[in-house]
């Protein structure tokens, strides 16, 4: 299938890469971890996001404000947080073209969506009954974009440029409301509901890896020393609460940092 792609393909790389360096090819490792959170517990999600009436067992997905598992260390496991590796040496491209998201009885596989500025979003519903309508909140509705259950075919979507936005549903599952932050490098991952991570790719040398998560403000940070073909171990602490800070995630998030050969920020 080809798919014509609303991005100039020159901007993209100009943003991306604004030095025009070469992709990199050297020695990389990864990184790997769990982020945990610890604080209150998240309170229930309220307003029209939490009307299940048409799928109930969406509140398992989006009952609370955000989503915990169970006790690791110091707290609980921190699903959907947003964990990135930045201040490495050279420029490391996308490998695809798009991320994909399943839709399956009553919810997506996740609430925070990562991607790189110039991806798209195909969305597949797996789902036995439920439509589904999937969009990018405050974009111009032209048509309704359908995903009927079990399609093969799925559902594009592209953000406008770096930033947060929304993933949500045109139709009837008021509840939905994906996190989808574009990025302006690669290197990043969502966590799962057991709170870890895995990151590969990463070029040797310095790095930091960044914790934020969607729902609460605060993040975390610590600097690493890639190795060639080793997985680093990084666990970071976040805080939920009074003592949580201010988030990075909103700050700058559309802004593009033009450090030639630099990762740039988390969001940015």
């Amino acid at each position: 299938e080809v798919v014509r792609r609303p991005y100039d393909d020159a901007k993209v790389q100009g943003l991306l890469n604004p030095s025009g360096l070469p992709p990199y090819q050297g020695p990389t490792g990864s990184v790997e971890g769990t982020i945990v959170v610890r604080g209150a517990p998240p309170p229930a999600t309220t307003g029209k996001r939490a009307d299940f009436a048409r799928c109930p067992e969406a509140v398992e997905t989006y009952g609370t404000t955000f989503r915990v598992g169970g006790t690791v260390g110091e707290g609980r496991a921190l699903a959907d947080a947003v964990v990135a590796v930045t201040g490495y040496e050279g420029f490391v491209p996308a490998k695809t073209d798009h991320v994909t998201v399943h839709f399956e009885g009553c919810a997506y596989d996740r609430r925070t969506v990562l991607m790189t500025f110039g991806q798209r979003i195909d969305v597949l519903n797996k789902s036995k009954k439920q439509i589904v309508t999937p969009d990018i909140d405050g974009q111009p509705v032209l048509a309704l974009r359908i995903a009927a259950p079990h399609s093969v075919a799925p559902v594009h979507l592209f953000p406008p440029g770096p930033g947060r936005f929304h993933l949500i549903d045109r139709g009837v599952l008021g509840y939905v409301d994906e996190d989808v932050y574009v990025l302006m490098h690669p290197l990043h991952a969502a966590t799962d509901l057991k709170g870890t991570y895995r990151i590969d790719g990463v070029p040797v040398g310095k790095a930091t890896v960044n914790a934020a998560h969607p729902a609460f403000g605060g993040d975390a940070a610590k600097e690493v020393t890639i190795t060639a073909n080793v997985v680093a171990k990084v666990d970071l602490v976040l805080t939920y609460g009074e003592d949580a800070g201010a988030s990075k995630l909103d700050a700058g998030a559309a802004a593009v940092k033009k450090d030639a050969g630099k990762a740039p920020d988390p969001i940015r």
